[in-house]
């Protein structure tokens, strides 16, 4: 069956328009350029692609606008505007005069650092009412050393402490699969996962952030120290809470 000028053009911009289906706003740019050449080319065949034509280029000038906007949006951005720990929601606010403060616990140096901080925010206006947590901040190795910080609030922080007790004593017995993985993840997209190697042996990673995670990788034994920095941060943020009292 013979296909009419244009209709294979047309039917892919109704596609990829009409349906929502556009992939970046030069598509548009690019088929509608296309398009103007074809029906230029071939201006006395019928009249029902023409009008087609005039439909999608309308489509087109109203969508690529918005879609260009929609592409702009940086993923950090919208990750960040959306708080998903206390912390994040507390020291978010606007208006007050906020009071933050923090004590350096320890490092962890393997290939990138595991830096562990205790955490207070504070409202100037109420000096009672705060929020306490962890901050756990992590910087790749190599020349661009790429940092991501991840809050643990102080409710998770129990809960932290028992996933780093049970991922340091896993093994290969978990699964009887060739190959695994074992990770525990804060609401701050803090993780710890540990998974099999290519020499059969064990490794550990160390990660912060969901769009363009930061990840540190070290040794298995190194999660008895990461254990004893966060019980430590712990202490840290007990001792603060009860001093604002």
């Amino acid at each position: 069956m013979k296909r009419k000028p244009g209709s294979y053009l047309l039917r892919l911009a109704e596609r990829r328009i009409v349906n929502g289906r556009v992939y970046r706003p030069a598509f548009a740019v690019y088929i509608t350029l296309g398009l103007i050449i074809h029906c230029h080319l071939h201006s006395h065949h019928n009249r029902e692609n023409q009008l087609r034509f005039t439909t999608f280029v309308l489509l087109a000038a109203f969508a690529a606008p918005t879609l260009a906007q929609q592409q702009a949006v940086d993923p950090a951005a919208q990750q960040r505007a959306a708080p998903s720990t206390q912390i994040e929601a507390f020291s978010a606010k606007t208006g007050v005069v906020m009071v933050k403060g923090f004590s350096t616990i320890g490092r962890i140096r393997g290939q990138g650092i595991v830096s562990v901080d205790a955490r207070e925010f504070r409202d100037a206006s109420s000096p009672k009412t705060g929020v306490y947590g962890i901050a756990i901040e992590i910087k790749e190795p190599g020349r661009l050393e790429r940092e991501s910080r991840s809050f643990i609030d102080q409710d998770e922080i129990d809960s932290l402490v028992s996933g780093v007790d049970y991922i340091s004593k896993i093994s290969k017995s978990v699964t009887i699969m060739k190959d695994f993985e074992a990770e525990y993840r804060t609401k701050g997209d803090f993780s710890i996962t540990v998974f099999s190697n290519s020499t059969g042996g064990l490794s550990l990673a160390i990660a912060s952030g969901r769009v363009g995670k930061t990840s540190a990788f070290l040794k298995l034994g190194d999660l008895d120290q990461l254990k004893a920095l966060i019980l430590e941060a712990k202490k840290a943020i007990e001792e603060a809470k009860a001093a604002a009292k």
